[in-house]
């Protein structure tokens, strides 16, 4: 599905899903890399007149070293909110705010705690930015790749719903029925996996990438 994906035509953004008429207003919402696109895609499922446009492609991988175009800012236009996952992820979100002062930021990771959170290895980043900085400390140590856990994975969801719930709170019910219903899919794969940690253990691992840590 990815390469799939990633034919499809780039106008200014990676993937888009549209929900709304083309009559009505709508919410637009742009998320920075794909696994945040799938949970929009789930958080939205089936709600008039919500946008989504991804907007780095589908495969690209983790974001450390993006580098945004000018397609991106394109992808940017006109967008209501923007969904980032934060913890040092999206370096170039300097640049983001100075062409979009006023863009709502969601940061996935304010969702959780920071006694959720693995230590990473550093990264060089340079002009990320925040609205509220005590609500995004997190250090440049810290591991950000919290979707790969699926626990971490659904508070980080309750967040965003609740998030978009304040800023778009015409659909805020329907927000928090996808979100309930996405939980119930999570909750069953948390299951599927609880059943291989009874198996006997085994020796360890090498893990190619930070993110697998989770």
């Amino acid at each position: 599905m990815l390469c799939v994906l990633s034919l499809l035509p780039l106008s200014g953004c990676g993937v888009q899903n549209r929900n709304a008429d083309d009559s009505e207003e709508t919410v637009k919402i742009v998320t920075s890399f794909y696994p945040l696109y799938i949970m929009m895609m789930n958080l939205a499922d089936g709600i008039s007149g919500v946008e989504i446009d991804n907007m780095a492609e589908p495969k690209t991988g983790c974001l450390h070293d993006y580098q945004l175009r000018p397609r991106d800012l394109v992808c940017l236009e006109g967008a209501d909110v923007f969904l980032a996952n934060g913890g040092g992820m999206e370096d170039f979100l300097g640049d983001v705010l100075e062409a979009y002062p006023h863009l709502n930021i969601i940061y996935a990771m304010d969702g959780l705690e920071e006694s959720d959170l693995l230590e990473g290895h550093e990264h060089d980043h340079e002009g990320e930015e925040h609205d509220h900085e005590e609500e995004h400390d997190h250090e440049e140590e810290v591991n950000p790749h919290t979707w790969m856990n699926m626990e971490l994975y659904k508070k980080e969801i309750a967040y965003i719903a609740d998030a978009l719930s304040e800023i778009d709170p015409d659909h805020q019910e329907e927000y928090e029925a996808n979100e309930m219903a996405y939980a119930d899919k999570i909750d069953t794969l948390i299951e599927e996996y609880a059943e291989l940690e009874e198996k006997e253990e085994k020796p360890g691992c090498v893990l190619l990438h930070e993110s697998f840590v989770y």
